[in-house]
């Protein structure tokens, strides 16, 4: 049970409606990162990719 004063259909609509693309995007990232570090030729991404599904905008954070 949700309560729905606290949660608007909206937002369950963008969570389980964008999983998809999210996914892709991802995936996609993942892939890129995984060639790079069995290549050697790039430096991969430092610890953390965060991925905002509303303005579908990736961003690199160095944690540590």
């Amino acid at each position: 049970v949700v309560d729905h004063s606290k949660i608007s259909d909206d937002l369950f609509k963008l969570v389980f409606g964008e999983v998809v693309p999210v996914c892709a995007v991802v995936g996609g990232v993942i892939a890129q990162e995984v060639i790079k570090g069995v290549s050697e030729k790039e430096v991969p991404i430092n610890n953390v990719f965060l991925f905002d599904p509303i303005t579908y905008a990736g961003k690199e954070e160095t944690v540590g």
